[in-house]
């Protein structure tokens, strides 16, 4: 949930990669994503940027893959989804707390960004990454928050999605 939350389609949910799903004890397993450059809609897989923005919560993943179909085959785990998803949405990934941390992280390492000899790129791309109305991180991460929650309060979607599973 939290890895397709942050639009990240440079990992199982996409390309097929990038994490490992470890077993913790018998029958429990978690998994363990890595390499999350990509996430907030940076690797898009040939969609628009709207198109990541808009990366429907029902159906988590771009092309079929046997782990989440079969999870989400089964009307408990599809439940179970949700129940996940929903608090990270009122908390770790919410807008505010999303914003919050890229706000941090934007004050943390905008000195050293700054006096980068040969950047890769130019420094007001960095500084308007923190434009919530614009094209960088925050502007995504605001618009991503936002078209999440509306699917989430969807009751006839939720409804749909429990039943039927991703269609």
């Amino acid at each position: 949930a939290a890895n397709h939350i942050l639009a990240n389609l440079d990992s199982y949910t996409g390309m097929g990669h990038n994490g490992y799903l470890y077993a913790f004890e018998k029958n429990r397993f978690t998994f363990i994503p890595w390499d999350m450059n990509e996430a907030f809609g940076k690797f898009t897989y040939g969609r628009s940027q709207a198109q990541m923005e808009e990366l429907d919560i029902f159906r988590p993943f771009i092309r079929n893959k046997a782990l989440i179909d079969r999870t989400l085959g089964n009307k408990s785990w599809r439940a179970l989804y949700l129940d996940k998803g929903r608090p990270l949405m009122k908390g770790t990934c919410s807008e505010k707390n999303i914003l919050a941390k890229i706000g941090a992280a934007h004050k943390r390492i905008a000195a050293a960004v700054k006096a980068e000899e040969e950047p890769e790129h130019p420094v007001f791309e960095f500084d308007e990454s923190l434009d919530t109305g614009g094209r960088g991180l925050a502007g995504f991460a605001t618009r991503r928050a936002r078209f999440i929650n509306r699917q989430l309060a969807d009751k006839d979607a939720v409804a749909g999605f429990l039943a039927s599973g991703p269609q």
